[in-house]
């Protein structure tokens, strides 16, 4: 009677979804070959990502396959312990499809990834994996950087922009369906951006696409449970021109490529009648040569418009006026240090009093709420620098009373592929000491939320490190918890991929 009570919630919940969602198109036509995307982490998190979204729906349109969604938890909560995978359209657990796909944003979800395989009722090494076991194929930015911490659970991966070749992966899978998994696998070795752990020596090159014209810039779906509400996800601009050292985007993440603002006001002005919100998703929004013109005319067309992180370099009056004119009243920035030695460090240096001008002309054009992004524990930084970003802080609640300012200060993680990628992570007592000085300064006037230092350093272990990682996953999977600080062994593994002691 407790599992049927516990289903029956499932299912309820599944309907709850599934009923709120509206699509920005017709569905796609069903096909012969049943495969499911998942996303390891809450539905409300997987359908704020526009690119689950496009990987997802292109899948769906290819005529050989119909494709669904799973997620580790449908509740809005994390931590939520996940019961059997099973799909959001048809409720069917991970046997029924034939090629089971993850799409991965963050390192911590490779803990999810490894339940849900367990709880699918999968064998979680795929060299164990029985013969008519599903296709295990994992992609997304996290295992695009670096794909071995997960190599020993994946059959394939897909590594880069599914605009450039997750098409070709598709057709093989139709075309070999039915043959031997290794006469599969075979195939889709020569599809660029594939990797194949169980042949392959070492991952290649990430495949990117040249450009993104004639390609999907919003998400197919808008639904009020996704992380950002009952919004439209639309891309202008993907890449960055910036290359912080601490920024996989920037340094990894493909040439910038800037699509046309007709293409895109054309794609939302289908959405009419569906929602007044668009969501304009990057990591460098305020570099988009027309983001002006374009942020005007989704005002003009009654759009209310969020935008992620602006450059506070780049940003300008126009840019926020029309963003006001929207209707929208808050903003975020992200400074990422305090003083002038620390951000011409970390690339991201400001002329004097850039931060503060921009904030007047923010409040100015009538936002109430101002996020700002800090980092601790960066390569070089001392007490002090962490000190500063406290102080500074409570300088500028103090300078600009009508704004609500809030801060996310959060440990430096070193990523692969950025020039920071060997300076050794803070130690959890040096982070802690640097986030309680930024409280100290800050004496109450600002608030802030930090991560775990404890997560910080685990994500680092998955960041940089190599298949050895792969038993710190299964390990902490399956542990109550999961979070605890790292053990001697992952202690090692972390100074040896960094090539340095931890500080």
């Amino acid at each position: 009677m407790v599992q049927k009570a516990k289903t029956s919630g499932w299912d309820l919940r599944r309907r709850e979804l599934l009923d709120a969602e509206k699509r920005t198109g017709p569905s796609p036509a069903p096909g012969p070959y049943p495969a499911v995307v998942c996303y390891p982490n809450t539905y409300r998190a997987a359908m704020a990502g526009l690119g689950f979204q496009l990987v997802w729906d292109e899948a769906a349109r290819h005529p050989s396959f119909t494709a669904e969604r799973a997620f580790y938890s449908l509740s809005d909560k994390p931590t939520v312990k996940a019961g059997m995978p099973r799909s959001l359209e048809s409720g069917k657990p991970f046997r029924s499809f034939e090629t089971v796909f993850f799409s991965i944003q963050y390192e911590l979800d490779y803990l999810n990834l490894y339940r849900m395989l367990v709880a699918g009722g999968l064998n979680p090494r795929a060299a164990e994996r029985r013969a008519g076991d599903p296709l295990i194929i994992i992609g997304g930015i996290a295992p695009t950087a670096n794909p071995e911490p997960l190599s020993p659970f994946a059959d394939a991966f897909f590594l880069g922009d599914g605009e450039a070749a997750f098409g070709d992966l598709l057709d093989i899978l139709a075309w070999t369906r039915g043959a031997p998994k290794a006469e599969r696998l075979a195939e889709l070795r020569g599809i660029p951006g594939v990797y194949l752990p169980a042949l392959d020596e070492e991952p290649p090159a990430a495949v990117r696409a040249k450009s993104l014209d004639g390609f999907p810039a919003s998400a197919p779906i808008i639904t009020p449970h996704a992380g950002f509400g009952d919004t439209v996800l639309l891309e202008p601009i993907r890449g960055c021109p910036r290359e912080c050292r601490f920024c996989l985007i920037g340094n990894a993440g493909g040439p910038v490529r800037i699509r046309r603002p007709d293409a895109l006001l054309d794609e939302i002005y289908k959405t009419r009648g569906l929602t007044k919100k668009v969501s304009l998703i990057g990591s460098a929004i305020s570099d988009h040569p027309s983001i002006d013109e374009l942020v005007n005319a989704l005002a003009d067309d009654g759009r209310l418009v969020s935008v992620s992180s602006l450059n506070i370099r780049s940003v300008t009056e126009d840019l926020l006026n029309g963003i006001a004119k929207s209707g929208q009243r808050s903003l975020t920035f992200a400074p990422e240090a305090a003083t002038d030695r620390m951000r011409a460090a970390v690339g991201k240096p400001l002329p004097d009093g850039r931060l503060e001008e921009v904030l007047g002309t923010t409040a100015d054009a009538g936002f109430r709420s101002v996020k700002l992004y800090y980092l601790v524990g960066l390569p070089g930084e001392t007490d002090a620098d962490a000190e500063a970003v406290g102080a500074k802080l409570r300088t500028l609640a103090d300078e600009f009373p009508a704004l609500r300012l809030e801060a996310s200060v959060n440990p430096f993680v070193p990523k692969r592929w950025t020039p920071w990628a060997k300076k050794p992570i803070a130690t959890v007592k040096v982070i802690r000491s640097r986030l309680a000085s930024v409280r100290r300064a800050i004496k109450g006037r600002v608030r802030v939320s930090t991560e775990s230092p404890n997560v910080a350093v685990i994500q680092a272990l998955l960041s940089l490190g190599d298949r050895r990682a792969a038993e710190s996953i299964a390990r902490r999977a399956g542990s109550a918890r999961p979070h605890s600080r790292l053990t001697g062994e992952e202690k090692h593994l972390l100074e040896e991929f960094g090539e340095g002691e931890t500080r």
